[in-house]
């Protein structure tokens, strides 16, 4: 695959490492009170409620460090229309670290109509945004509902020179059993310098709620800026991922979730997992 453009900025400076002292047990710590906080919340909220953490491990090529983390997310459902999901990711990427906060809505407007809202920002780790908004509308088609159609937008403001802006159309179709088949495009545009971007993927799943879900995803595309320091980075290159994920219940309201995945580049290859505990209220 040819490239069209690629650009490299040099670094002004070196990027002062942040001190991580003891960072399993902290990790655990945070886990373990949200856990506490999240109990109690269950007590006083309608609906069904789930609490996940767990650790990232990526291997990079070309002389980059392995991405290390830790993630804690949650899925509250406040009234029976809806649903909020928090993230918190620690990652110690590209000789940086920091931590991103996101928070989204999912709001049920009527048995086919229902919209995706979330806001992230973050603290440290010059590859999170300083802010990024994600919006998405999503319609169910035809008397069975199997065909559900997406249209969404978003923003993201880096740190570094550059921002983000994109939209994407998506399509999932229910087969009949436990068989589900998506796909999608996205469109996005980077500033300075208008670089525009296209990607694309094809998925399919296999869903047994509560016993196991399993699903294969396939991407390719180009991916317009990709940040390997505070002011250094790429511009407008192909890439191609494989991503597996499966969500086993090893109890009736408990079990693990593992993801793996494969990316491939122009300036890098990435291989690695993220391994997670789930609990259900």
């Amino acid at each position: 695959m040819k490239v069209a453009i690629r650009h490299r900025c040099d670094a002004n400076g070196a990027i002062r490492r942040s001190v991580r002292c003891c960072v399993p047990i902290f990790t655990a710590f945070r886990i373990a009170t949200l856990l506490c906080l999240f109990g109690f919340a269950q007590l006083t909220l309608a609906g069904q409620h789930t609490v996940e953490g767990g650790g990232i491990y990526y291997d990079l090529t070309d002389g980059f460090e392995s991405t290390t983390g830790e993630y804690f997310r949650a899925r509250i459902e406040s009234s029976p229309v809806n649903a909020w999901a928090i993230d918190i990711t620690n990652l110690d990427r590209f000789g940086d670290d920091g931590t991103q906060f996101s928070l989204g809505n999912t709001h049920i407007f009527s048995d086919r109509t229902y919209t995706q809202l979330s806001l992230a920002s973050s603290s440290g780790g010059f590859f999170f945004p300083r802010l990024r908004v994600d919006g998405a509308l999503s319609y169910k088609w035809f008397d069975d509902k199997r065909l559900v159609t997406t249209v969404g937008a978003g923003y993201f403001d880096a740190k570094d020179v550059h921002e983000d802006k994109w939209g994407y159309v998506e399509a999932s179709y229910y087969l009949r059993g436990p068989f589900v088949l998506q796909g999608g495009m996205q469109v996005n545009v980077s500033d300075p310098g208008s670089v525009s971007s296209t990607s694309g993927y094809v998925a399919a799943s296999y869903v047994n709620n509560k016993t196991r879900i399993m699903s294969l995803r396939a991407g390719v595309g180009n991916q317009a800026y990709q940040a390997l320091t505070v002011n250094n980075f790429m511009v407008d290159f192909p890439y191609h991922s494989v991503r597996m994920t499966w969500r086993e219940w090893v109890g009736k309201t408990w079990g693990i979730n593992v993801v793996a995945e494969r990316y491939a580049s122009d300036v890098y290859d990435q291989h690695g997992f993220e391994l997670g505990f789930f609990k259900e209220f």
